[in-house]
């Protein structure tokens, strides 16, 4: 909505008087968070990242807003319908969400509703075989990935094949664990590659692995670049979280989630 003389002379503040560059810096300030761990909103983390879904209580005027930073940050959502449009596109169009496809995770994003999850442009997806059993094949929900990709600027694949026997009774073998895993791959990745913009950028983490490698390739063509996030080296335990650099000691020099375990940078 463009910005008149007379609205800005009905603002106390004077807030809408000043530029779009100094409210977003505001915004920014109050908003921007490094990343947001959508694949753990069901455990036990940071408190910062549990009150994004604890707080009950929403914003009277948009019930298609979830809050997620705390309302002592969020309440500038509710001071005018222009304010919570420029907000809003900060807040999920400026942070990174990390969201795990295993089990059904990525669709917590339906809490955000369709306009939010369409404002979205970083988005980084972790897919690893977890447990003992295999993930069933993934629905893809147009309610939720048509507008997720419409607009995406970039897309960050964090891919983990199976690297180890199953340590239990008549687990299958390594080579079977692994043809489960391109067959349920392969249709993740190609939906993905069908349906994001030619403009959008494509990182893929996958430790450098053959197998899964071939797979991304075959999808992707060249239409990507090899990355190291911090992600991945928690999920591959390379750097800082390998066990030789003493992270996962059971001390008070390892073992620290405060930052949900997932690192916050976007590209590394």
């Amino acid at each position: 909505m463009p910005e008149t003389p007379s609205q800005c002379g009905s603002q106390p503040s004077g807030f809408l008087c000043l530029p779009l560059e100094l409210r977003e810096k505001i915004y920014f300030h109050l908003l921007l968070r490094s990343a947001i761990h959508v694949q753990y909103l069901n455990f036990e983390v940071d408190p910062w990242i549990r009150s994004i879904w604890e707080d009950s209580e929403r914003l009277a005027l948009y019930d298609e807003v979830e809050d997620i930073v705390p309302k002592r940050k969020t309440g500038i959502l509710s001071v005018s319908r222009q304010i919570s449009e420029e907000s809003l596109n900060v807040l999920y169009g400026r942070n990174l969400f990390i969201v795990t496809v295993h089990g059904g995770a990525h669709n917590k994003l339906l809490k955000f509703g369709t306009a939010n999850i369409r404002r979205i442009r970083y988005l980084r997806l972790v897919a690893q075989p977890m447990g003992i059993c295999f993930p069933e094949p993934m629905e893809f929900d147009s309610q939720l990935w048509i507008p997720l990709l419409t607009d995406l600027s970039q897309l960050c694949l964090i891919v983990q094949q199976p690297l180890r026997v199953g340590g239990y009774f008549n687990a299958p073998t390594l080579e079977e664990d692994m043809q489960e895993w391109v067959v349920w791959l392969e249709p993740i990745l190609r939906y993905l590659a069908r349906n994001i913009l030619e403009t959008t950028i494509v990182e893929i983490d996958d430790n450098n692995l053959v197998e899964t490698g071939e797979v991304v390739q075959k999808c992707f063509r060249s239409g990507y670049k090899k990355v190291q996030t911090e992600t991945g080296d928690r999920i591959f335990e390379r750097g800082m979280f390998s066990w030789e650099s003493g992270y996962w000691d059971d001390d008070d020099s390892g073992m620290n989630f405060a930052d949900g375990g997932m690192g916050d940078d976007w590209s590394d």
